[in-house]
């Protein structure tokens, strides 16, 4: 039944709830003969407690903490029994109360009762330290204690934020349940309050464990090593990234995630277009088909200013490899196979002596013909012409390939600039894809470039995600988005909608527009870099510390006993009634 009840003033225990339904000659008799008595040996607390006793009463605070789950556990199952078990005796009772240290013979009110009497002693003590406020130490000791620490490590650990905060809502509620005693008030209620709140706060310890320390992605990692900033969402992913999915339909702010997703996609061309240039130590700003003409530009600068000190002389390998690039270019239609002949004949083996020399003026002509031609080709509509100037490009890596074999004092010069080119090819097919916008690709399109240019058995290097480039591409088709936003998104179109007033469709409070213009921040300039350094940057310690969170938060909410609250006194038995 539900019971009311009334705070008295307790000698050096302050306010004391009890039972309404108590007379004031019952309230006196109870302070008399169950509270008083177990004062005598409790002083008040004075200002010259000394050093000595606070770290006693602090000790004794965390043993305290050690041994409330197993006083928990033992009224759980107390409370738990049939009523025809407890009533055939207290034996079971005091069987507990000796396996649990609680005391030899339970009172009268069994169990229940006990705990709250031994509670008013404990904070007695406590005061008489001159302890107030939170009891740090005795929650110190229930995350320690071994029934606590048991239950803890035995708790599956999910692998996602949101998977963390379902474990952490489960293990807060058992938690709550068999780790921390009712000391005060009716059993069922305050029981069912303490896994509410357990439940509560087990479930935000890993989401304030994300933010002391958020388990990158390394994925996401590597693009911001790469110069690509995600959004938070992406950053974050799972639960998040769908939150930051639902929201780009908000006025303001969804405009503010599409510009910070395409920022996203922007820079991620930057990086792989650099990628490109990064061994022949330049770079580019430049992005779509600007940044790829640039790419181009620097890396035939760059081979341009090698070849006047090069001098080719055909070897066993080159010839072996153009005489195999002459049978595959035989299934070419005829017509395309003749002028793909025509044009080796003209522009490579002609220009050699009869001993497969030639010099850097001579190679410099070979290469820029060969270069002309494949380019030319691989722009056309037709697929066979566009086959075509694939060989052709192919012979012109073999060119480079043995130039590279046969100057040993430039190789490592030449094979940085033959990187440079492979990596370029991967661009240029990525920005020739159908789909890219204006040269600009996604991390979809340039991975399925990256596909077609393993030249591995059945696509072998591909497949084991070895492919070059095939890390960067990875990178970005697990964080970030699969195409580019448009530029106007749902919520822009909603603040157009029905301009006719307040009353129109698309009217949108001033409360609204500034809660998302503030939500906004971490997706615009600025914002963007300082959001995602805040979630991916943290000091050294900090990653042990969130896992600590992880693993044993759940599992450290105080309970109501460990505040200074008003002890709720319940008598059975001298008059007063159970609840």
């Amino acid at each position: 039944m539900t019971e009311n009840y009334r705070l008295v003033e307790v000698p050096n225990m302050g306010k004391v709830e009890f039972p309404a339904s108590m007379s004031d000659d019952e309230v006196a008799n109870v302070i008399k003969t169950k509270i008083m008595p177990s004062q005598t040996t409790a002083q008040p607390p004075t200002q010259d407690v000394n050093f000595s006793d606070r770290l006693k009463s602090a000790a004794m605070r965390v043993g305290q903490g050690i041994i409330d789950p197993v006083t928990a556990g033992a009224q759980m199952l107390t409370n738990a029994l049939p009523g025809g078990v407890v009533k055939a005796g207290n034996q079971f009772n005091n069987y507990l109360a000796d396996k649990t240290g609680l005391v030899d013979r339970l009172p009268e009110g069994g169990l229940n009762q006990q705990i709250k009497e031994d509670e008013i002693r404990y904070q007695q003590q406590r005061k008489a330290a001159g302890s107030e406020g939170i009891d740090f130490a005795r929650m110190g000791g229930n995350i320690i204690s071994p029934a606590n620490l048991a239950i803890a490590l035995k708790m599956p650990q999910a692998l996602t934020t949101g998977g963390r905060i379902a474990t952490g809502v489960g293990a807060g509620l058992l938690s709550g349940g068999i780790t921390s005693p009712v000391t005060s008030g009716d059993y069922a209620k305050e029981k069912e309050k303490q896994m509410l709140m357990s439940g509560a706060f087990g479930g935000a310890i890993p989401a304030v464990a994300a933010v002391v320390s958020p388990k990158v992605n390394p994925q996401v990692q590597m693009l911001m090593n790469e110069g690509v900033t995600p959004t938070p969402g992406q950053i974050l992913g799972g639960t998040f990234q769908k939150i930051e999915d639902k929201l780009t339909s908000m006025p303001l702010l969804g405009d503010a995630i599409a510009y910070a997703r395409r920022k996203g996609l922007d820079e991620f061309n930057v990086a792989a277009l650099t990628r490109a240039l990064k061994s022949i130590g330049s770079k580019t700003e430049s992005m779509g088909r600007e940044g790829i003409a640039d790419v181009r530009g620097k890396l035939s600068d760059a081979y341009n200013n090698l070849l006047p000190n090069l001098t080719f002389k055909s070897d066993a390998t080159f010839s072996s490899g153009l005489n195999n690039l002459k049978q595959l270019a035989s299934q070419l239609p005829e017509s395309e196979y003749k002028q793909f002949n025509k044009i080796i004949a003209d522009q490579l083996e002609n220009k050699m002596t009869s001993s497969g020399l030639m010099n850097g003026e001579t190679l410099k002509v070979v290469e820029s013909e060969l270069s002309r031609q494949a380019k030319g080709y691989l722009g056309e509509q037709s697929f066979d012409k566009r086959q075509l100037g694939s060989a052709l490009e192919e012979a012109l890596n073999l060119v480079r390939q043995n130039l590279q074999r046969t100057n040993p004092p430039l190789a490592k010069e030449l094979g940085k600039i033959n990187e440079g080119y492979a990596q370029y090819a991967r661009l240029r097919d990525a920005a020739g894809r159908q789909g890219s916008l204006e040269g600009k690709f996604t991390p979809d399109q340039l991975a399925a470039a990256v596909r077609a240019q393993d030249k591995t058995l059945g696509k072998r290097a591909y497949s084991e995600g070895t492919a070059l480039m095939q890390d960067l591409t990875d990178a970005g088709k697990s964080v970030l988005s699969p195409k580019y936003p448009d530029s106007g998104t749902a919520g822009r179109a909603a603040l157009n909608i029905g301009g006719a007033g307040a009353a129109g469709a698309g009217y949108i409070s001033p409360e609204l527009l500034a809660a998302g213009g503030a939500a906004s921040l971490p997706y615009l300039p600025y914002g963007r870099q300082a959001a995602a350094a805040l979630l991916t940057k943290r000091p050294s310690g900090a990653g042990a510390m969130a896992e600590a969170l992880r693993k044993f938060g759940p599992y450290s909410v105080p309970t109501t006993s460990q505040f200074n609250q008003p002890l709720r006194i319940e008598i059975i038995g001298n008059g007063g009634q159970q609840p």
